[in-house]
């Protein structure tokens, strides 16, 4: 993934760079080089150029989907993943909802992880605005990404924010 920032001493970015060449194949880097390649973020990715393969962005739209028909169809898809912090990114895209002109037409379908205590779920559910579907992280989460519109993650391992048009 593309980081916020590499962390720490320079010594940590020079170990992370001796690890992967002594003990990888590839490193895959959720992204797309033509949008923003790592060394925007890890100065050190010269020197693992070799390795990097770049897999893209969230989902190629597909026909083969285990969706519903329709389900997912134009919407936009928030998603917090499985993390802890994702009560921040749910309350956010349902107060921005309210703000967003062209979205306004399209169902904003907001997928809470499981580490959203059930008394906070059930809390945010209540005060969802008219157009916000809240669930809870789903099986077909992939086949949703494949016919959305835009996807708002949290920007952690498996997806970064960008619209399926830009794909």
């Amino acid at each position: 993934d593309i980081l916020e920032g590499f962390p720490g001493p320079a010594e940590r970015m020079q170990t992370v760079v001796d690890t992967i060449r002594s003990a990888y194949d590839a490193v895959p880097v959720h992204a797309d080089p033509q949008v923003i390649a790592l060394d925007a973020t890890f100065p050190a990715a010269s020197q693992i150029e070799a390795f990097l393969r770049y897999t893209g962005f969230v989902a190629m739209p597909s026909s083969k989907t285990a969706a519903p028909a329709g389900l997912g169809c134009g919407e936009v898809i928030v998603s917090t993943g499985g993390g802890a912090v994702g009560e921040d990114l749910v309350a956010a895209a349902m107060a921005a909802r309210t703000y967003a002109s062209s979205a306004k037409r399209s169902l904003w379908r907001v997928l809470a992880g499981p580490n959203l205590s059930p008394q906070r779920f059930e809390a945010l559910a209540r005060t969802c605005p008219a157009g916000v579907v809240l669930e809870r992280n789903r099986n077909d989460f992939k086949s949703l990404l494949a016919r959305c519109h835009v996807s708002v993650s949290q920007v952690g391992y498996n997806t970064v924010e960008i619209g399926r048009a830009h794909v």
